[in-house]
């Protein structure tokens, strides 16, 4: 009871000393949302494990959504959630027109609650808008028809041409000219976030993806030596336990990856 008191007493300073600074509305929400987590949080994440546990995407990514809205600066969870659920959470029994439709639906949901992590942290920015470049083309990659419907609307364009724009808006936003070719390099971070979420599936399709853009990289010796470096670690990830996580030891890139590695 003398916490609970202690901590209301804290919140009431907190908001007092705020309202005496003339804050804007933005940082009264995020003052608001700081105050709140510590009661909050246990409840979201309790309502978005049972939305998980019972198998429902669709909710669990509401649940998740909740999540995030009081975790705004963890990039990686609205990377991980808005990536299982654009790329895995569909129904598996759908076919046809209704699968790709449904397809479609998920990513533009996926990618619009990226987008608004984009606003609220925007020095987050560029990370998330190369993760929304991967999402795009890895969805299109699933689901063979969804690249055509993409394309059919006006205002997304082919997912080459989505993907496109997202990097060249992480490129302004970051400074770097070359994130088209670093993202490659990027992939152990994405790849570590995906399996500390058990996605070890959508680790194995990133990694895929990125060997084959290897040969993008303008040092041709340096995307040779990348790519070896990448089908091993797909490897040891993939269960090949004759690949010593040893050789990986001093690759200070691929550090993200150790815990995963060296299972």
């Amino acid at each position: 009871m003398k916490r609970a008191l202690l901590a209301i007493a804290g919140i009431v300073a907190l908001v007092a000393a705020t309202s005496l600074s003339h804050p804007s509305i933005a940082h009264l929400r995020e003052w608001s949302l700081l105050a709140t987590r510590p009661f909050t949080l246990p409840f979201l994440w309790r309502s978005l494990r049972q939305a998980t546990d019972n198998g429902d995407p669709a909710e669990a990514f509401a649940r998740a959504q909740a999540v995030l809205e009081v975790l705004p600066e963890w990039t990686d969870g609205h990377a991980v959630f808005a990536w299982r659920y654009a790329i895995d959470g569909g129904n598996p029994l759908a076919v046809g027109a209704a699968r790709t439709a449904a397809a479609k639906e998920r990513l533009l949901s996926a990618l619009a609650m990226m987008q608004q992590a984009c606003w609220r942290t925007p020095t987050k920015a560029a990370d998330l808008l190369v993760w929304m470049a991967f999402v795009v083309e890895l969805a299109a990659q699933k689901e063979p028809g969804l690249g055509a419907l993409l394309a059919a609307d006006p205002g997304l364009g082919t997912p080459a041409q989505l993907s496109d724009r997202y990097l060249a808006e992480a490129e302004r936003r970051s400074g770097r000219a070359s994130i088209r070719e670093q993202r490659i390099f990027l992939v152990p971070s994405l790849c570590a976030a995906l399996l500390d979420a058990k996605d070890q599936s959508g680790a194995i399709n990133l990694l895929d993806a990125t060997i084959a853009r290897c040969d993008e990289i303008r040092d041709l010796d340096l995307g040779r030596e990348w790519k070896a470096t990448l089908t091993e670690v797909r490897r040891r990830l993939a269960g090949d336990r004759t690949v010593d996580p040893a050789t990986f030891r001093d690759d200070q890139r691929l550090v993200p990856l150790m815990p995963h590695l060296a299972r």
